[in-house]
């Protein structure tokens, strides 16, 4: 890790984008809710995400 003091991320992503939440999962972030309507697409609304993982169980996760 490059900033130890470091402990936790956050991020969003859209819903229905599997292959980025699938990703992220897999690297250790967690769903901790959902904003409903967050981004337009044209006429369609589209809830965002929102992910966190904590960086300090990652750290000490066996690689």
């Amino acid at each position: 890790r490059q900033w130890p003091a470091m402990q936790l991320v956050t991020l969003t992503a859209s819903h229905g984008n599997q292959p980025a939440l699938a990703r992220y999962q897999r690297h250790g972030f967690q769903v901790w809710g959902r904003e409903p309507r967050a981004v337009m697409l044209g006429d369609q609304a589209i809830d965002k995400l929102h992910l966190w993982c904590d960086l300090r169980a990652v750290a000490a996760a066996p690689a």
